[in-house]
């Protein structure tokens, strides 16, 4: 559970990674005050996630667990993903962080659920899930907030994401 949280919050920050350099290069764009409020957003999901992402190393570190070895696969494909979306407009990269954060937030509570039914010890770790499963729904909202269901193609492109995050989890899991 805790490796895959940890590769999914790796995937994550690298995607947020790419776009953020995606909307550095766009620094000469005509609408800079747009681009650069936009950044900013970006880069607030992104501290999140790293936040995130630091806890599940926190914990794999202290358990003595292994990360998945898919993580450099993920951080090549976050990371392009991110780029990508930005570069096709900001309303693409919130159609990516809405389909995404949609699996997360049914992913963290299908864990939530599973860890007080079985591990009632666990209730800092429940906690801490609890609570960047909230975070991860506020990503879901501000990008369907900033225009992600304007994205020309967004329900195949929606689908298309969801698909690719939930075979992301069922391959950390296994390996």
């Amino acid at each position: 559970m805790m490796r895959v949280d940890h590769a999914g919050e790796y995937g994550a920050k690298c995607i947020y990674e790419g776009q953020l350099a995606a909307l550095r290069s766009l620094g000469h764009a005509d609408n800079q005050e747009e681009t650069q409020k936009f950044y900013r957003l970006i880069e607030e999901m992104y501290e999140e996630e790293v936040r995130h992402l630091r806890y599940f190393q926190d914990i794999l570190d202290r358990r003595k667990m292994s990360r998945s070895v898919l993580c450099p696969l993920w951080h090549f494909c976050g990371y392009g993903l991110g780029f990508v979306t930005a570069k096709l407009g900001n309303h693409a990269a919130m159609a990516c962080t809405t389909a995404i954060e949609d699996v997360i937030d049914q992913h963290y509570q299908s864990q939530v659920d599973c860890l007080e039914q079985h591990y009632s010890e666990e209730e800092e770790l429940v906690e801490s899930i609890k609570q960047f499963r909230l975070e991860e729904i506020n990503h879901r909202d501000i990008g369907i907030e900033h225009g992600a269901e304007n994205m020309p193609g967004y329900s195949v492109f929606y689908r298309l994401l969801q698909v690719m995050s939930k075979l992301a989890i069922s391959l950390s899991k296994a390996i």
